[in-house]
């Protein structure tokens, strides 16, 4: 073995100094790196609020989840996701499991943390069904709140007016309306609803809010919808005022002028000219006026058509506005 010495004597010292200290870090780096390798993983995660408290980055971090809570909602059309609420609070579980857990089935969950598209959610999830629960309480909150994003994935209680109702996919849609915000209610899929005794109503409803469009590169939610487990969950507060096809049409200037008949569920009768059309929007003509008329579904009447129309009537910029409106052709075309 060779050993190189310095040449003088106080390079000597300073050498076995340097010696000294390599040796004394070595020594430390030894007795810890053990414990590096062998860290303690952290605690896993046990109550939902904690999932959604977590901040993007750290939920990135995969880290360990071990809740148990009741299901509050779930489609076929989710393959296999669905989402659980414990005593804290609600979440969304990424399952791909089939057949997914019906509402109200008590689940013990695994899984890590995720950011999702918009909220923390349950990854990588492993479920076991322990019993069954009724669904929890749910919170009072306004649509305004709700279409904030801050109640999603919660089991929540709102009301307001049915403007329309339409079914996609077997499955009735109806939009509920409270001043100017909104939400679509999803109702469970085997429920036939009157649709008549709901249109123009004000009701009561429960259920859990979920994003219907998104922007995902901001994370920002544009619109949302409220997922109903039972038709239990609706409640009718004030029935819908009378249908106004029994009655003649309202002219167009008086459309929000003062009737003791006014009310936010209140529709009217509009006929008139067609004088333009584009998408969901079209532009009506009478003897007295002009209105601007928003379709609840995109068609195509023509320019120039007589119509008649069935709809809610709002003020934006100070003028009426017929919305979530229906219409139908009085048979006198080309009127332009």
């Amino acid at each position: 073995m060779l050993f190189f010495f310095p040449s003088s004597r106080g390079s000597f010292f300073s050498f076995l100094e340097k010696q000294k200290s390599f040796s004394a870090l070595s020594c430390l780096a030894l007795l810890f790196f053990p414990l590096a390798i062998f860290a303690t993983p952290p605690p896993p995660i046990t109550q939902a609020q904690q999932i959604l408290s977590l901040k993007e980055e750290e939920a990135q971090q995969h880290l360990p989840i071990q809740i148990q809570g009741v299901v509050t909602a779930a489609d076929p059309s989710w393959n296999g996701q669905f989402f659980i609420q414990d005593s804290s609070a609600g979440v969304f579980v990424d399952s791909r499991v089939q057949p997914i857990p019906t509402p109200g089935t008590l689940l013990r969950v695994t899984g890590v943390t995720e950011p999702g598209a918009f909220a923390p959610i349950v990854g990588r999830p492993l479920w076991k069904a322990v019993g069954s629960s009724s669904l929890p309480p749910a919170k009072s909150v306004s649509i305004e709140q709700l279409v904030t994003g801050s109640e999603d994935g919660q089991r929540v209680q709102v009301q307001g007016w049915v403007h329309s109702a339409r079914k996609e996919a077997g499955q009735w849609i109806l939009a509920l309306v409270e001043g100017s915000s909104r939400v679509d209610l999803m109702l469970p899929r085997n429920f036939e609803p009157p649709i008549s005794k709901f249109l123009g109503a004000k009701i009561s409803t429960a259920g859990v809010p979920t994003p219907k469009r998104m922007n995902y590169n901001l994370r920002r939610l544009v619109s949302v919808q409220l997922w109903l487990s039972s038709s239990d969950d609706l409640r009718l507060i004030q029935p819908a005022s009378p249908d106004p096809r029994s009655s003649p049409p309202t002219p167009i200037r008086s459309i929000t002028q003062y009737s003791i008949d006014n009310s936010p569920g209140r529709r009217f009768l509009i006929q008139g000219i067609v004088t333009f059309h584009s998408g969901d929007t079209l532009y009506l003509s009478d003897a007295t006026g002009g209105l601007e008329v928003r379709l609840a579904e995109e068609i195509a009447p023509k320019i120039g058509d007589e119509i008649e129309v069935v709809g809610f009537p709002i003020v934006e910029r100070g003028l009426p506005i017929l919305v979530d409106a229906i219409f139908s052709p009085t048979g006198n075309q080309g009127k332009v």
